[in-house]
Order: C-alpha cells, then sequence, then structure tokens
C-alpha cells in the first residue's frame, strides 16, 4: 500500500512539474477587478476601469471641452471648478457630462452600466460635502434656460465609454464578452434625434419653453 501511494504521490508531483513548465498551456490571468475590505464581512469589488478617468481635466471653460472627454473626466474638472469657487464652469461642464452619459445608454448594451452617471453624481457630493452640492445645485437650476444654447455647440462623443462599460454587471462576470456596444449603432441619428430632440427637447436652436420640469429633473444634482 505504501508503494502505491509513493508512486501516486510521485505522478501528482511530475504532472505538476511539467504542468508548470508548459509554456504553450493558458496561465492564470490576474483578475480583472480590484478588492477594498470595508469591513470583516464587508468586501467592495470595482472592475478595472470602472469610473475611468482617461484625461485629467483641470476647471476648464466650456469652449475647451472636447468630444473625447468622458463624463468621469468631466467630474473630474467640475470637482476642481468647485474647488475654486467656479460653479458657472461646473455647472456647464455637468451639463455635457449629462448629455454624453445619456448618449453612452443608447450605445453600451450591459444596462446595468448606465446607472454609472449617478453613481459619478454621489461621488462627487461626498467629495464636495452638502453646502456646496446645493450651492452648485442651484447655479444647475439657474442655468437650465441655456441648455439648448449650449447643446447647439457640442459634438457627439466620439471616446470609447470603457468607464460605463466596465461599472456593468457583465464586465464582472463575462470579462471575456467584447460586445460592450450595441451592433448598428448609428451615433449620429442617435445624437440628433435620440438626445437632441427627444431627450433634451432641443430642436431648431429653440430654447426649451415646455416641459421646464422634466428638464430639470434631468439637471439634478441629487
Amino acid at each position: 500500500m505504501f508503494k502505491i501511494l509513493k508512486v501516486a504521490f510521485a505522478t501528482i508531483v511530475i504532472v505538476f512539474i511539467f504542468s508548470g513548465c508548459d509554456t504553450n498551456k493558458k496561465q492564470v490571468e490576474t483578475p480583472n477587478y480590484e478588492t477594498t475590505q470595508i469591513t470583516p464581512n464587508f468586501q467592495k469589488i470595482k472592475v478595472k476601469g470602472d469610473l475611468e478617468v482617461t484625461n485629467n481635466l483641470e476647471c476648464i471653460n466650456f469652449e475647451d471641452i472636447k468630444n473625447t472627454y468622458t463624463p468621469a473626466d468631466l467630474f473630474n474638472g467640475i470637482y476642481k471648478c468647485v474647488e475654486k469657487d467656479e460653479y458657472e464652469k461646473a455647472s456647464k461642464l455637468f451639463t455635457v457630462a449629462l448629455v454624453y452619459a445619456k448618449f453612452d445608454t443608447l450605445r453600451v448594451v450591459d444596462k446595468t452600466a448606465h446607472q454609472v452617471f449617478a453613481v459619478l453624481k454621489i461621488n462627487l457630493s461626498q467629495k464636495i460635502g452638502e453646502e456646496k452640492t446645493n450651492k452648485l445645485q442651484n447655479v444647475i437650476a439657474k442655468n437650465k434656460e441655456d441648455f439648448c444654447k449650449y447643446f447647439e455647440k457640442l459634438e457627439y462623443p466620439t471616446y470609447y465609454p470603457r468607464y460605463m462599460i466596465q461599472h456593468g454587471i457583465k464586465a464582472f462576470t463575462n470579462p471575456n464578452d467584447n460586445r460592450g456596444l450595441v451592433d448598428g449603432f448609428n451615433p449620429t441619428k442617435a445624437w440628433n434625434e435620440d438626445i437632441k430632440i427627444q431627450y433634451a427637447k432641443c430642436a431648431n436652436n429653440v430654447e426649451i419653453t415646455t416641459k421646464k420640469k422634466s428638464l430639470q429633473k434631468l439637471l439634478n444634482l441629487l
């Protein structure tokens, strides 16, 4: 019996050694997520790329916004504007982040990822505090009449919305699925019809005169 055990053990060791030396076999991949221990019984899991900032923006002017800036990038700029008491600039960046995020929900397949804009708002509010959040909200509300005027100067986003795709449950459960975007998505149609007319209620460069309550809901920071 001892001989049998020795043979079996030797076989396991040999298999293990040769398996480790086989360079053609797929190695164990590094997880695509990061974990943070919040409490002994609770662990926070964040997929890499979730809320990813690709451009570390300062408090930029509206005229300096590019359609390669993601909402995550813009919220970084919003935070810096608030810290400098530049609430007018912050409110315009917020408006752009809003419409860009809505556009992204039309092209990102995973619907569980669409809540990312709400998370960005919550994170910002937690960073700047209640007083500054309320002040920013008031400036955003004050500028709502100019919403369409600013919208007319924007172009649809051209960045890959990784910040949103990686926020969805599929990025965790099926990281090798590359179908992040809707097949056959038409960005021009989505921007000019779905976003400009149906969502923002802007058409023919005419400022909004109806559904102001609906607009205010869109612009709410919290």
